[in-house]
């Protein structure tokens, strides 16, 4: 008997054991009776639920995303309900999101409301119901407010979290750069406030152009409320310094300062025209009282060909260089000709040039007007072929102008242009000097020992990581954001910029 009775203690053993092995992780996610004690659910998670009081699960966003919700209930019974109620509490204020409801069928079907409630029986079936909420970064909380018979249960599933497109920027300084031939960018209202704004982007010509820029709205509901969302496109250039759009175009052959669109229009896709003379324009989107999850797309063409636009073949060779011609050029550096070349391939292709016929000065250091000269000499050879300019008094003001009007920096970023430039200083200027399309992205990064939220210029930093223009001092990529570039790191950036071939590629960097 002793022995049977182990024998069956162990077995019972082992079957917990596998059982618990072998169950979903998901299904044992229960939720906690107070927000402080909520149970975080993750995009593919799901959490149960009873008829002891109200519950709470958690989620938390990193970006601004769509988010679709399931609640489900085990049992058909006309008592047995629950409302799903997703609450904001950043800054200690409860915000109630109101989300999507589809109960049966197309979008037109689709409900918008807060909170969503589950138990209507259709057939017989234990009923089930899918709630779509559009949200900006952060955390959320999940309340289950619950009426079911005893030893009934319900299921709340995070059926995916999807990050949405916002790619405009909130402020003229934030704002990303577009191709004005071929640019089609689309932003995605979140939540009922922070894209009831402005977003902005802005495109260089470097000459006078025709450009039509068409707008489409794709409303995730179409209401007639008498109080409809709209959205309302603007262009202004440099000269308004309130980017409050101050240029006519022409839309159906009718002149007009803007271009809007209401949800409730029979037409939601419709074009504006502009000439243009050269010059730094910026595109304003501005919406107003649309649903979440409404998505915005602005597709422009322009009469400039891609080869005007810009073109990397444009980068050619102009001078010879020979090891050795450099007297203070150690060829077996890291920056020589045995090694990485890249003072030999930007003296090659004319961008960086010797202080003297058999000096380069390699730890020398780049003031912030020979960067900026370099940036608009990139520019100028990428969309002209040529990187000639005429100097004036002072030398570098010829440079410097070109560079505001095609927005490689703006005219108050420096104050003083012979004083060495810093690396991060160097980041945001070279990072201008191309258009985004031809930074493509080669790594990944997490993380960087010395580049933080705080740091200056940071976006150009990291986008300059991503397209493997710069990997970092270390194998940690140590950036040394505050330290002065000198005349060999400089030549490097600018190498790798010129040249796709020769960037980093595979690296993840955090």
């Amino acid at each position: 008997m002793k022995k049977k009775f182990t024998r069956s203690v162990l077995a019972l053993s082992l079957a917990l054991a596998i059982a618990l092995v072998l169950a979903p992780l998901t299904a044992l996610a229960s939720p906690g009776s107070s927000q402080e004690s909520a149970v975080e659910l993750k995009g593919g998670q799901s959490g149960t639920f009873d008829n002891e009081g109200g519950w709470w699960y958690k989620i938390q966003l990193a970006a601004p995303s769509k988010v679709v919700v399931t609640a489900s209930l085990n049992a058909v019974p006309d008592n047995n309900s629950a409302a799903i109620i997703v609450f904001d509490y950043s800054n200690d204020v409860r915000n109630e999101m109101r989300s999507y409801v589809v109960p049966k069928g197309p979008l037109a079907d689709t409900t918008y409301d807060q909170p969503f409630w589950i138990g209507v029986q259709e057939g017989g079936r234990p009923p089930s119901r899918t709630g779509t909420y559009y949200l900006d970064e952060g955390w959320y909380y999940i309340w289950i407010n619950c009426s079911l018979d005893d030893g009934n249960f319900g299921t709340l599933k995070i059926d995916s979290i999807e990050p949405v497109n916002n790619s405009g920027g909130l402020t003229t300084d934030s704002a990303p750069t577009i191709n004005p031939s071929k640019e089609v960018v689309k932003q995605t209202r979140y939540d009922g406030n922070r894209v009831s704004g402005a977003f902005y982007y802005w495109f260089a010509l470097p000459r006078a152009a025709e450009v039509s820029i068409t707008k489409s709205v794709n409303p995730a509901i179409r209401h007639d409320d008498g109080n409809p969302g709209s959205v309302l496109f603007l262009l202004a250039d440099e000269g308004n310094e309130d980017y409050d759009g101050d240029i006519l175009g022409e839309v159906d052959g009718e002149i007009e300062f803007w271009l809007q669109i209401r949800e409730n229009d029979a037409r939601l896709t419709n074009t504006i025209t502009y000439s243009l003379p050269r010059g730094t324009y910026y595109a304003v989107l501005n919406n107003d009282k649309a649903y979440p999850g409404t998505e915005y797309t602005l597709t422009f063409t322009s009469s400039l060909s891609d080869a005007t636009v810009g073109a990397m073949s444009n980068f050619v060779e102009a001078e010879a260089y020979t090891p050795g011609q450099f007297t203070d050029v150690n060829e077996d550096a890291w920056y020589g000709s045995s090694n990485q070349g890249v003072i030999a391939s930007a003296f090659e292709y004319g961008l960086v040039l010797g202080t003297s016929d058999t000096t380069f000065n390699p730890t020398g250091d780049i003031t912030v007007a020979q960067a900026v000269t370099m940036a608009a000499r990139v520019r100028s050879i990428y969309t002209t072929g040529s990187g000639d300019f005429t100097q004036g008094t002072p030398w570098h003001q010829v440079y410097v102008d070109y560079a505001v009007a095609n927005g490689i920096i703006d005219a108050a970023d420096f104050s003083e242009y012979n004083r060495p430039a810093t690396r991060a200083e160097m980041a945001y200027i070279f990072s201008r000097a191309l258009p985004p399309s031809e930074l493509e992205g080669h790594n990944t990064v997490n993380a960087l020992p010395d580049v933080n939220s705080a740091t200056p210029y940071r976006e150009a930093i990291l986008a300059l990581y991503i397209a493997g223009i710069v990997g970092g001092s270390d194998d940690s990529g140590t950036f040394n954001p505050g330290a002065n570039i000198n005349r060999a790191e400089a030549s490097a950036i600018i190498s790798r910029l010129i040249l796709p071939d020769t960037r980093f590629a595979g690296r993840v960097y955090g």
